[in-house]
């Protein structure tokens, strides 16, 4: 099944404090609810533990992601796979950053995602209904942790 979801929004920080947040995982996995732990390889590659409920299905899955683009202080790119609940999920988001002046940032992002498995069969509109709801929450959870970082 395949996922894809785009937007934008906007923080009141400079683009270099910006980039510097999305770019350090262990800030950015805070944002993401049901996260355990994230263990950083180097500066490209990481992986994710993460504790995740799709409708009846609730368990850990485990993800291994790598920034494919970095590009400092305009775009990076982070593509993965994640394993569990009887599923696999191959990943890829990215996001582009523009000065806004006056200290305030636009986030331009993108995610594109197949997954297979017992989540896939779930259906379209479950999941398509769960990412919407995480999706709304990361967001509002990276402004908040961005602004209060200035």
């Amino acid at each position: 099944m395949k996922l894809q979801y785009a937007g934008t929004f906007e923080v009141r920080s400079p683009k270099e404090k910006v980039y510097g947040f999305l770019t350090t995982p262990e800030k950015v996995a805070r944002a993401f609810p049901g996260v355990e732990r994230v263990d950083v390889s180097d500066e490209n590659n990481f992986s994710v533990r993460a504790t995740m409920g799709i409708g009846h299905l609730k368990g850990g899955m485990s993800f291994k992601l790598r920034f494919e683009e970095k590009k400092p202080y305009d775009r990076a790119k982070v593509v993965g796979r994640g394993m569990g609940l009887q599923s696999t999920a191959d990943l890829s988001l990215s996001f582009d950053l523009e000065d806004l002046g006056g200290g305030f940032t636009r986030i331009k992002w993108s995610f594109e995602g197949n997954v297979g498995g017992l989540v896939g069969s779930l259906g379209g509109r479950l999941l398509d209904d769960v990412a919407k709801r995480l999706v709304d929450e990361v967001i509002s959870n990276i402004k908040k942790a961005i602004e209060q970082e200035g």
